[in-house]
């Protein structure tokens, strides 16, 4: 699915609290384009050098490294990359990167969080495949709700949904990752229909009462 900057679902309701102007940014993603405020977070921290070693965990089952891998759909919740153990330079605002391996998707600034959001429908045996990598800018913790994300479907009909994770043992809650830690998720999203786009708020990440969405169409 492409993404894309468009006014989402009729279903989704107008927040409470809405930007007074929004820009698309292009030059992150070549062939993707992400919505946000144009007031984004200017803090910017030098990478202290020290040594740290933070663990962020949001599931019990630990995988290697960086690496994602899926499971067959509707068998397991799809839950990737439950801790990393970060050594050396801890996580630097906007680089949207860690150990020189870039985060895949759409990159937005939500708050103190940097949030790359991306369609996995090539990669999975499922369509509904979101992934989430993420890394804290500033130096406090923060807390990262993926269990509250909110995710709309369109299919091919029209017809428009709410999305929810696949999450039979309740392993998704809002957690607080350190200052300078990063972490990555894959969460499936099941529908019993066809999906011809979804959208993701990546305010909703941080409990943020701004919406930023991601939407992606079915090229992708």
């Amino acid at each position: 699915m492409g993404a894309r900057c468009d006014s989402v679902f009729h279903a989704i309701p107008d927040p409470p609290h809405r930007p007074t102007q929004t820009h698309c940014d292009r030059s992150q993603v070549p062939g993707a384009s992400a919505c946000f405020p144009t007031t984004t977070a200017t803090a910017r921290h030098a990478c202290l050098g020290l040594e740290r070693n933070h663990r962020f965990a949001m599931v019990s089952r630990l995988l290697g490294r960086t690496r994602m891998s899926f499971r067959q759909p509707h068998t397991d919740a799809i839950l990737v990359l439950g801790s990393l153990a970060l050594g050396g330079c801890a996580y630097q605002a906007d680089s949207f990167s860690y150990a020189r391996e870039p985060f895949n998707g759409v990159y937005m600034t939500v708050d103190c969080l940097d949030v790359a959001i991306d369609h996995q429908s090539r990669r999975s045996a499922s369509k509904n495949v979101i992934t989430y990598a993420f890394g804290n800018r500033c130096d406090d913790p923060v807390v990262v709700d993926l269990a509250s994300v909110r995710v709309f479907g369109r299919a091919n009909d029209g017809t428009e949904m709410q999305l929810f994770a696949f999450d039979p043992a309740n392993e998704i809650r809002a957690m607080r990752i350190d200052g300078r830690a990063v972490g990555r998720e894959a969460i499936e999203y099941p529908s019993d229909d066809t999906l011809k786009s979804m959208c993701v708020d990546a305010g909703s990440i941080t409990r943020s009462r701004v919406p930023r969405w991601v939407c992606f169409d079915d090229r992708d």
